[in-house]
């Protein structure tokens, strides 16, 4: 996602105002998506409030909401909900983000034509649903909406574009052969040429180029993956995120130096194997528990679909390959993927010639879950550990594992982002913005006048003789493709007279203008005012074009 400066150069109009006053008092409701199967993973309905247990930091915790959504509606259709589960909660937004950089193009293939075909099962009606393809850098396919006959469209002429899948695999074989290769050439008595320590460590530097790439691309498509969570911070309902993808290692490359140890080890003492020296030197397993985190701390449950072939046949490295360092390969990406599933709730499914079926799992857990919320004891901000218990034996439950109480500076920002690719993040009261016209700066720049009105029934106490608050304005700007500002932040201190509450109430909004510079182009200019007293927040965006 590419950053871009943004200026806000920000004036409250003068006027004569009052705000309520009221006591506030945070409470933090704190609600998890539970999935309850029986011992064949079929779904389990019809439980009550009084059959599950909650249970935070060690401490069990009363259940105060409680909805059931199941998963009996048609082909197409939303899931069912009882009459008392509220729409908001019962919708479901769905992120599809494609790994499109390490799918092999035979298992892309496979996976892209049983995504299409289970699309309709997936994504129903009510869905807002986005789809995300990577490839070296992010690409939104299609922002979010409702529309799944626009999303099969722009799914489809996606589809058509290339896919780096071979690089990865064609650069792991490569290296081996050419291992291979220098070994019997150095151990051939009339062609010694090259010692076979010098062909080791040759090798082990090839290799360790190649883990240092595949490191430096899963970082970056890691940090992408949590971008696109946070644009479903702030909003209701069911949130998900669909993954497919064929490396997500938690050590990259460390299969090769296996290999190559294994290749070596007959001709040559090896005293510290480079799969000792090199494993602990570029772990991912830190940056995908702060994706799971993330994830957690916004309510979003993760599917991950692994889209590789693992199997070994056909494999042109197969004759070189040891059965531990085999081993390795076969579980280092799945064992991962897994984990963050399991944190966050969701689940890990392989797909192979097994496609429609592992997207028909994901389709059953997105339709048939309960929805629980309970307040949460602890103040302040930090990990709290969740476990969801049923009182019934030989059922299964799956939740987050993990809630993350986040500051609401964090929060608001968050969900400042999460505004600019949707208009569904929840508001506590109205605001409005208004874009004037853009105009050219002699740095290329455009300088974007915003007006924006909002109550005036902001929160003010009283000191010194006055009616005193605060309230932020919280700016960003960002496009469909995935390019996304900084978030700016402008405090505004009151202060106004005792004894005109009269006034105040009559006036209805304030108004406040802000100035930024945007690039050209079409971009969502997303605004939160946040009253500093009270803790709420308004969240509004406008489409604008600077040209």
């Amino acid at each position: 996602m590419v950053r871009k400066s943004l200026l806000v150069l920000a004036l409250l109009l003068p006027t004569t105002v009052f705000a309520q006053l009221v006591e506030t008092i945070e409470v933090r409701i704190t609600n998890l998506d539970v999935v309850v199967t029986d011992a064949s993973g079929r779904p389990v309905t019809g439980l009550t409030q009084d059959d599950f247990v909650v249970v935070e930091n060690g401490k069990e915790q009363p259940v105060t909401n409680f909805y059931e959504i199941r998963g009996t509606a048609g082909k197409g259709e939303a899931p069912d909900a009882a009459p008392e589960v509220p729409p908001a909660v019962a919708k479901r937004r769905i992120v599809v983000f494609v790994d499109n950089y390490t799918i092999h193009p035979l298992a892309r293939n496979q996976a892209f034509a049983a995504l299409e075909k289970s699309m309709s099962q997936i994504i129903r009606d009510g869905d807002e649903a986005m789809i995300v393809f990577w490839n070296r850098g992010l690409e939104i396919v299609a922002p979010f909406t409702s529309d799944r006959a626009e999303l099969l469209r722009r799914f489809r002429a996606a589809a058509k574009e290339s896919s780096g899948g071979m690089s990865l695999e064609t650069t792991r074989t490569r290296i081996l052969n050419h291992a291979s290769q220098m070994l019997a050439d150095a151990a051939a008595p009339s062609q010694n040429k090259i010692s076979v320590p010098r062909a080791y460590n040759e090798s082990i530097a090839s290799a360790r180029d190649f883990a240092e790439e595949v490191y430096a691309i899963e970082v970056q498509m890691l940090g992408d993956l949590s971008r696109m969570i946070g644009t479903l911070a702030g909003v209701e309902g069911k949130k998900a995120m669909i993954f497919l993808g064929a490396e997500l290692p938690d050590q990259p490359g460390l299969e090769v130096f296996q290999q190559i140890d294994a290749l070596f080890r007959g001709h040559m003492r090896i005293d510290r194997p480079a799969f000792f020296r090199e494993g602990g030197k570029r772990s991912l397993g830190a940056d995908m528990r702060k994706v799971a985190r993330q994830a957690n701390a916004n309510g979003v449950t993760m599917y991950m679909v692994d889209t590789a072939n693992r199997s070994r046949r056909n494999d042109p490295t197969e004759g070189m390959v040891d059965a531990s360092a085999d081993f390795f390969a076969q579980t280092n990406t799945p064992i991962a993927m897994s984990t963050i599933a399991a944190i966050t709730g969701g689940v890990s499914v392989a797909g192979g010639k097994s496609f429609e079926q592992a997207l028909g799992t994901i389709s059953d857990d997105l339709s048939s879950y309960y929805s629980l919320g309970y307040r949460s004891p602890d103040a302040g901000e930090g990990n709290r550990n969740v476990e969801v218990r049923v009182k019934r034996d030989g059922l299964r439950v799956r939740s987050r594992s993990t809630y993350i109480a986040r500051t609401p500076e964090e929060d608001v920002r968050e969900r400042v982002i999460a505004n600019v690719f949707h208009a569904s993040v929840k508001s506590d009261f109205d605001i409005d913005v208004v874009a004037g016209k853009p105009e050219r700066q002699a740095d290329g720049q455009f300088r974007l006048p915003l007006t924006i009105h909002f109550p005036s029934s902001m929160t003010l106490i009283p000191q010194d003789g006055q009616l005193a608050g605060e309230f932020a304005v919280y700016i960003a700007t960002g496009t469909d493709t995935g390019s996304v500002s900084e978030v700016t932040k402008n405090v505004q201190p009151m202060k106004f007279p005792a004894g005109s509450e009269k006034a105040i109430l009559d006036m209805k909004t304030f108004t406040y203008q802000a100035a930024l510079l945007v690039r050209e182009g079409e971009q969502f200019v997303s605004v939160a005012v946040v009253d500093s007293v009270a803790g709420s927040a308004g969240f509004a965006r406008e489409k604008v074009t600077a040209k």
